[in-house]
């Protein structure tokens, strides 16, 4: 018998030490296999927020000093969207793996210079979006593969906020602007991503979207008709108004149907109404720990359903034309 080899645990630095930023490095410190060593964040309150509640974090005094550490292995992006490009170039000039929050980017002519320099680079990368590593996200593909649902007549894509952006971004302000926040590009292309993963390539058949007077703002209603591989989605989404936070996203098959919601756990509706899809959640199936599992299996190079930049790209031009539709 092969003696038992431990599997490896991975450096990362952070780059961005906003809301997400400060959940990955909570998640990535409680998890087996990765370490957070340093972080940066250009403004000095977000990194003496981090080192408030992480005595032993290190701030490096420059992104590339960052980048540049020996004992990094994995690079995590959590900036604002416009500076992925640059980050992202900067760690695959440095060889490391990085992993990046969605969207990719809100340019779509530097989004597709980042494909070519990728393939060229042969660094690995993932981008996050929730519906990668997720459990219903998984159960929903097999079950669509399997031919449980039997034919599939759309799917509806409902999603309510009774305020943008949320409260615990209210520090990110950017969020609130036109040039590179909005819902759409924060919450709607985590399930864009979905549709992408369970029926195939996707395009805008038609699309509404409203914007405030305030022309620094970003949109607070949206309506559209995506095509996926020939599976119509019918997008109902916005802002304002009493009622429950979140996403319902149905799948209505001839057979069965499926609800997945942006608080997890999913339903199917058969004869006898909705009811949970083969019980509650086990405790093992913390989506959170997947998406790092996930990774993990990627910096292995085990099999894995990690997002790539090509995938991202493609969700990326479906929201930038959703946006597209109501600007002046």
């Amino acid at each position: 018998m092969a003696p038992f080899q431990p599997l490896k645990t991975y450096s990362a630095g952070i780059i961005g030490l906003g809301g997400m930023g400060r959940v990955m490095l909570a998640e990535m410190n409680a998890h087996p296999r990765f370490e957070v060593v340093a972080a940066w964040d250009p403004d000095d309150r977000a990194c003496i927020e981090a080192v408030k509640h992480n005595s032993w974090l290190e701030i490096a005094q420059l992104e590339e000093k960052l980048v540049a550490r020996p004992d990094v292995n994995l690079i995590y992006i959590a900036s604002p969207p416009r500076a992925h490009a640059v980050y992202l170039e900067a760690a695959w000039e440095a060889g490391k793996t990085t992993f990046c929050e969605k969207p990719l980017g809100v340019d779509l002519d530097m989004s597709r210079a980042l494909l070519a320099d990728i393939k060229s680079s042969g660094v690995k990368t993932a981008i996050n979006f929730t519906h990668a590593a997720s459990l219903d996200a998984e159960r929903a593909q097999l079950a669509l593969r399997a031919g449980d649902l039997g034919r599939v007549s759309y799917v509806s894509m409902n999603l309510h906020l009774p305020a943008w952006p949320r409260d615990f971004q209210k520090n990110a302000e950017w969020l609130r602007y036109r040039q590179e926040g909005g819902f759409t590009r924060e919450v709607l292309s985590h399930w864009v991503y979905l549709c992408l993963r369970l029926f195939g390539p996707g395009e805008v058949v038609v699309a509404h979207t409203n914007y405030p007077d305030d022309e620094r703002l970003a949109e607070d209603r949206v309506t559209a008709e995506l095509d996926f591989n020939g599976t119509p989605v019918l997008v109902n989404a916005g802002v304002g108004g009493r009622g429950p936070v979140g996403m319902e996203y149905t799948v209505w098959g001839s057979k069965r149907s499926l609800r997945l919601s942006s608080g997890g756990g999913m339903l199917v509706h058969e004869a006898d109404g909705w009811r949970p899809f083969l019980g509650t959640k086990e405790p093992s199936a913390n989506d959170r720990v997947r998406v790092l599992d996930n990774l993990a299996d990627l910096l292995d190079g085990r099999p894995n359903t990690a997002a790539t930049l090509a995938q991202a790209f493609d969700v990326q031009t479906v929201i930038e034309e959703i946006l597209a539709s109501g600007a002046c």
